[in-house]
């Protein structure tokens, strides 16, 4: 297994290093407290697990764990911090961390959780996996309700189009069925990904979608 590790503390990096050097099937390609080397290292070695120590850091402590989450998707991210709370495993989680654990962590479990990730296993405590679920069914509750309320501001008109939308009609195809110009169509398609805040028609048909299930569950 190929590690990267990233702490602002050289000794943590230091004591991490000759650990997984006194254990055999660990290969740590890299160690730097640099935030932009961090990245470079991770494109050079192409690692199979980051840890990354997110004590000490500037801003947003998570900042770097979302970001490396996006860059890297396929790099399993472990993050360590001494501070050990339910809102810190929460974050971490919700930007892509795969775990957490406390500095205080023993050698044997720490090879334990390497072992586990290796295997596919997220390193969280049995007791917060029920509320990290509840978290997130809240946070996909509330943009749900988010976007029914942007829904409800459309025209009727909109909402026509809207539902033309969501069977991925094109704009000549949209004009000839409600007997209006294409001009008129693609003027009342921009108020409606403006008003949706949607990027683009496919995600707007999505949102459509996902308005129309819930109003048939409400029947």
């Amino acid at each position: 297994m190929k590690l990267l590790i990233y702490s602002q503390y050289w000794l943590f990096r230091e004591g991490l290093v000759s650990l997984f050097n006194t254990e055999s099937g660990f290969d740590v390609v890299g160690d730097t407290s640099s935030e932009s080397e961090i990245f470079d290292l991770a494109y050079e070695h192409d690692p199979d697990v980051i840890l990354i120590d997110i004590d000490y850091l500037e801003g947003s402590n998570f900042d770097i764990v979302k970001e490396f989450s996006q860059i890297f998707p396929q790099v399993s991210i472990l993050v360590f911090s001494s501070i050990e709370s339910d809102d810190v495993l929460l974050n971490v989680v919700s930007n892509g961390a795969i775990g957490f654990l406390p500095k205080i962590i023993s050698k044997s479990k720490l090879i334990k959780s390497l072992d586990a990730i290796q295997r596919g296993e997220a390193i969280i405590k049995r007791k917060m996996v029920t509320k990290i679920i509840s978290e997130f069914s809240r946070i996909s509750n509330h943009r749900s309700f988010n976007h029914n309320k942007e829904i409800a501001k459309l025209t009727y008109r909109e909402y026509e189009i809207l539902k033309c939308l969501e069977n991925r009609a094109t704009n000549r195809e949209i004009a000839k069925k409600l007997f209006i110009s294409e001009n008129t169509v693609r003027v009342h398609v921009h108020n409606i990904l403006k008003k949706l805040n949607a990027q683009n028609r496919r995600e707007a048909a999505n949102l459509a979608d996902r308005y129309a299930r819930m109003e048939w569950e409400d029947i």
